[in-house]
């Protein structure tokens, strides 16, 4: 007879895999709602759940270099498009 999954470690799974999809997706707004949800349930947790207090905030410093990453790439995106398309328009405006 197999027992149940711990509910802690469950929830810490099931919001770990939210997280990671969100990273995966870029999706910097599910990034920050998800890894609020975890730092939460991370804060919430007493002494005897301690392994999985440490493991929730290992994540969470993952999902922050990854949202840093993410906002990263998003202030570069807009120069890079600049660039792209000036160069783009002086290819055009030099017959090429």
């Amino acid at each position: 007879m197999t027992s149940a999954p711990d509910p802690v470690d469950l929830e810490l799974a099931v919001i770990t895999g939210t997280l990671q999809s969100a990273i995966e997706a870029e999706d910097v707004v599910q990034i920050l709602v998800t890894t609020a949800a975890l730092d939460r349930m991370a804060r919430s947790l007493g002494p005897q759940q301690a392994a999985a207090a440490e493991h929730a905030r290992d994540v969470v410093s993952h999902a922050l270099s990854a949202l840093e990453a993410a906002v990263e790439k998003g202030r570069n995106e807009p120069r890079q498009t600049r660039i792209m398309r000036a160069a783009y328009q002086g290819s055009a405006g030099n017959g090429g």
